[in-house]
């Protein structure tokens, strides 16, 4: 494979003067000065070099960037981006206060101004690269007329552009005039703001690096800087730039009229050579080298292999390539000197963390040429997690804690750095915050539970800037001592250097605050700057960049060319990037000035992309195919000019996902000793109990009941924003047993009910305060007071409901039970229940019944038919009988009741000689969303139908509501010994669920991938 730098290194080396012995006069080479697009391509070019002269010893000459070019000119410093914009700011409000009228000035802020400070620096840096009169852009005319006569000898096309904007933003008509207004304002002082800006920035010696290369070419064109002219090198070659700017052109064009430059462009390629600047290049600068060798190493469309796939996945996109570099290694002409001919293209940056997990360790040294961005990194993802906390703070006023929101908290507690410091601790804040529904995470709650100094100084607000630097330098430290291996010392050496580079930031943002004298910075401004400064940060790899894969962006691409490349991100508005949007300057005024715009940046993106493709062999293009929020998932516009534009013939891929029409297996587990041994658990005298929930899970999916009751695992921890209805049930359950608890043991009559619902502040006051405790007080949001309102309209339905049961005598809610059930004489088990609420009501004819009351905020009706009836008893312990999982609980309390020893029935003021005889049980669901929405009485009690299995109980033949449990008692006791036997029986599996319906809210169902394989088939 010939290459374009090797085709420029023969070019200047082959017809180089031979000494009297035959050998080359280095000196000669040595003269040159070589520019270059970027110095990845420098190395390999001197590397060609060396290899003409068969590496033996010379001369090298000088390489510089096209950049450095300016430098060579100038000592003025360019200032970093914070500097100035800190400076932007001041001049800024200098100007407006001079030049906006009376009334129209609004005292901005910093924080106000950062945003578009930034599209100010962007185009003052276009205006000058692009050597624009400043001063006619940003016009200011009272009259369309004015343009005429101000640009008389400009073309049409260029005065169309202007008329065109000024008609849309000038306010001679009155539709949007106040907005038109305030944008001509804010334009009119734009050239006054620019031209002081810079005559700041010149009396320091400072400058932007547009300002920099129009002085620079200013000052050329005035007969300046001929000192710095003539010590440049007699012969200058200008190698493989893409576009250049228009300061760039004329610093070209004098260094031209002196014949010490010439130009080495790479524009072979037909499809590159209309583009305009292309045209614009080659115009000006004519091709040092001939047509043939332009084209050298060129490899026609129809020879080269292509490949497209469509990935839905960005780290799939990952896998893929990995895929494609391990069939190259695995090539019986593969050598690792191939290795540096096979590149990895990302136009998508933030896919360098996914690339280099997935290339193959027998594919030897890489080199990633692109630096790896220090916003990709763990460091990165801390400082974000706490700026994210200290952000998410809330305190009342006249308080002296706050809270944290548990989404700012979770993370930390998760964050790599702080599992590696404290595991155990990170673990227990973790599960105390899930197990408590912390919404709002209390400050003084975290203190007492980190009992460690660091994460303490972490889970605290700071204030000011001042306060800020000092938490973060404190944090940052400790990290950088505590990450530490002893025998890998390697282990964090990646992670320690970037630390290492966020305390060089902030170390450098806190002495250009105190430069800019800035004193009323806030924090969250200055947590921004930081973040920005990180954005522009990468830490580099060393090693050999010549040997090896190489990793590269595509602007690394430059001049360097590959026999093997894989890109990814080869989707539309990733290469070429979408519109950018953020300029004062408008699309017509850019294009009458000669600005750059969108087309000539795509213009550039197509050139980079069939440049690079020219001369390689294999090329494997992949993209996201995902159609996903502002993801269109289509394929970049040069797969498509490929397809149909191109003799190329792309081969078409899908990824092999394995795609099977078999039954799906069937996920078991055996209870071998361990898992008997685990069951144990649950037997008499052990540590856990069985409920009716878990009984339920059991009857829906045997292997769910595995997973969270015998194994123990957890997926619930993760809290949601908003009230989901377990949270609501519990304040709810809370709210009713806090009224309820002042009538403990005495009956409850209607005016008292009334009189609470009349007043309505206590409930509401009960509401509020329960909703705070379970949600960390987090204020009173409009959110907040919604969800209470919808709660006590809750309590307010139940409240009503029970006076038309008055007179009733209130016993005890929430109290828990535990016993032990003997199901045979070798199995007795541990059962649990807790009440919601138990009472006495008394029938027209004096007859009293004990209500096993649950509260239920779900939705009353299960598919087509109602949960409070139960067709059958013993249906009831089948997985698709038609007893609802609410009744099934109910029912089980029912039973429980007639277990309870004396001293548990004593403490529901109950005896049990009375219970299941001369009082009745009768099992209720109060669905209090169905209270709400129904005016007339609601029913609550459940009703039963006869079933199958039920005939073998001869008292159980009539359809009714179940007014005495006694009747029922019996079966359903014989249902559940079944049951429990059937869960202890070693012979019997744990097995998924038959009806995948059942997997639809289960939490482990990505596990079992039960359904996964259902939707493969």
């Amino acid at each position: 494979m010939t290459q374009f730098l090797q085709t420029v290194a023969h070019h200047y080396f082959n017809p180089l003067p031979r000494k009297a012995d035959g050998a080359v006069d280095y000196l000669r080479i040595a003269d040159y000065m070589f520019v270059f697009p970027s110095r990845r391509s420098g190395l390999f070019f001197f590397q060609y070099l060396n290899e003409l002269n068969q590496k033996q010893p010379m001369l090298a000459p000088q390489m510089v960037t096209i950049g450095d070019l300016f430098s060579l000119f100038s000592d003025i410093r360019v200032a970093s981006r914070t500097e100035l914009l800190f400076r932007l700011f001041r001049i800024y409000k200098e100007v407006k206060a001079v030049k906006m009228p009376e009334g129209k000035q609004r005292d901005e802020s910093f924080e106000e101004f950062i945003f578009w400070g930034e599209m100010l620096l962007r185009d003052f840096d276009d205006v000058d690269k692009y050597l624009a009169d400043a001063r006619d852009v940003f016009l200011n005319v009272r009259d369309i007329k004015e343009i005429d006569e101000r640009f008389k000898g400009f073309d049409e096309e260029f005065l169309k552009a202007l008329r065109t904007f000024w008609s849309n933003v000038k306010p001679w008509e009155t539709e949007h005039k106040p907005m038109k207004e305030a944008f001509v304002q804010t334009w009119e002082i734009l050239y006054d703001v620019y031209s002081r800006f810079r005559t700041s920035l010149r009396k320091e010696g400072l400058a932007y690096e547009g300002m920099l290369q129009r002085t620079v070419v200013e000052q050329l064109k005035l007969g300046g800087l001929q000192e710095q002219l003539e010590a440049l090198p007699a012969r200058m070659v200008l190698v493989g730039i893409t576009a250049i700017n228009g300061a760039e052109r004329e610093l070209l064009k004098i260094l031209q009229k002196t014949g010490k430059i010439e130009f080495c462009w790479d524009y072979g390629d037909e499809r590159v050579r209309n583009f305009p600047f292309v045209r614009a290049n080659l115009k000006d600068f004519p091709n040092a080298l001939t047509p043939e060798e332009e084209r050298a190493g060129f490899v026609p469309d129809g020879e080269k292999r292509i490949v497209q796939m469509a990935v839905p996945s960005a780290v799939g996109q990952a896998t893929e390539a990995s895929a494609f570099l391990r069939q190259w290694v695995g090539s019986a002409s593969w050598t690792q000197e191939q290795a540096i001919q096979t590149a990895v293209v990302l136009p998508d940056e933030k896919l360098l963390n996914a690339v280099l997990y997935a290339i193959p360790s027998d594919f030897g040294d890489y080199n990633v040429t692109m630096g790896y961005g220090l916003r990709s990194t763990s460091a990165s993802a801390l400082i974000d997690a706490i700026i994210y906390l200290q952000n998410n703070y809330f305190r009342r006023p006249g308080s002296e804690t706050g809270t944290f929101w548990y989404k700012a908290v979770l993370p930390l507690l998760s964050h790599a750095y702080l599992l590696h410091l404290e595991p155990e601790t990170c673990a227990n804040l973790h599960a105390f915050i899930s197990r408590n529904g912390l919404f709002q995470v209390p400050e003084d709650k975290l203190n007492i539970n980190c009992n460690t100094a660091t994460l303490q100084h972490i889970f605290r607000p700071v204030d000011t800037v001042s306060e800020t630097v000092s938490y973060l330098e404190s944090i940052l430290k400790t990290l950088y001592f505590a990450l530490k291996d002893e025998n890998r010392p390697e282990a964090f050496a990646l992670d320690r250097e970037c630390l290492l580079h966020y305390l060089t930031l902030l170390d450098t943002l806190q002495k250009q605050v105190a430069d800019a004298g800035v004193t009323d910075l806030h924090r969250n401004t200055f947590l921004h700057l930081l973040q920005k400064l990180a954005g522009g940060e990468s830490v580099s790899f060393s090693g050999e960049p010549l040997s090896g894969l190489q990793v590269m962006g595509v602007l690394e691409t430059r001049a360097v060319d590959f026999e093997r490349i894989v890109m990814l991100s080869m989707n539309e508005g990733i290469i070429p990037a979408k519109p950018v949007q953020n300029t004062f300057i408008p699309n017509s005024l850019r294009e009458a000035f000669g600005l750059p715009t969108q087309n000539y940046r795509d213009d550039v993106y197509a050139y980079h992309f069939y440049r690079l493709l020219a001369r390689a062999r294999e090329a494997v293009f992949l993209y996201d195919c995902r159609a996903d929020g502002m993801q269109s998932g289509e394929p970049s516009r040069y797969l498509l000019q490929l397809k149909y534009l191109s003799d190329a013939k792309i081969e078409i891929r899908t990824p092999a996902a394995p795609i099977s029409s078999e039954d799906p297996y069937v996920v078991s587990v055996r209870k071998d000793e361990q898992v008997m041994q685990k069951l144990g658990r649950f037997l008499k005298g052990g540590p856990k109990s069985l409920s009716a929930s878990n009984l339920k899970t059991y009857l829906a999916c045997p292997l769910e009941f595995y997973l969270a009751f015998v194994e123990g695992l957890d997926v619930s921890d993760e809290l949601e924003d908003e009230m989901d209805d377990s949270r609501f049930g519990t304040i709810l359950h809370a709210t009713l047993e806090r009224f309820y608890n002042r009538f403990e043991g005495q009956w409850v009559m209607d005016d008292a009910l009334k009189k609470a619902l009349d007043d309505g502040e206590e409930l509401r006051r009960m509401v509020a305060e329960l909703y705070n405790e379970n949600n960390g007080d987090p204020g009173r949001s409009g959110y907040q007071q919604l969800v209470c309102e919808l709660i006590l309209s809750n309590v307010r339905s139940v409240l009503s409901h029970d006076r038309q049961v008055t007179p009733f005598r209130y016993l005890k809610s929430e109290s828990r039970f535990n016993i032990t059930y003997r199901v045979s004489d070798a199995l007795e088990v541990n059962l649990k229940a807790i009440y919601d609420r138990l009472d006495i009501v008394r029938d027209k004819q004096g007859i009293e019944s004990l209500r096993v009351v649950d509260y239920k905020t779900g939705n009353p009706k299960r598919g087509n038919s109602n949960k409070l009836q139960v067709g059958g008893i013993m249906q009831a312990f089948q997985d698709k009988g038609s007893c609802s999982k609410e009744a099934f609980q109910v029912m089980f309390y029912s039973l429980m009741l007639s277990l309870l020893s004396k001293e548990q029935m004593s403490a529901l003021h109950l005896s049990s000689d009375e219970l299941f005889g001369t009082l009745k049980v009768q099992p209720h669901l109060y669905f209090t969303r169905e209270f709400v929405q129904e005016k007339d009485s609601t029913r609550t009690c459940l009703h039963y139908r006869p079933g199958e299995g039920d005939e073998a109980y001869g008292n159980l033949n009539g359809e009714e509501d179940m007014t005495d449990f006694g009747r029922y008692i019996q079966a359903f006791g014989d249902g559940l010994k079944k049951l429990i036997q059937e869960i202890f029986n070693p012979a019997t599996d744990f097995r998924q669920t038959a009806d995948e319906q059942n997997c639809n809210y289960c939490k482990f169902r990505s596990i079992c991938a039960k359904t996964n394989t259902k939707q493969n088939e």
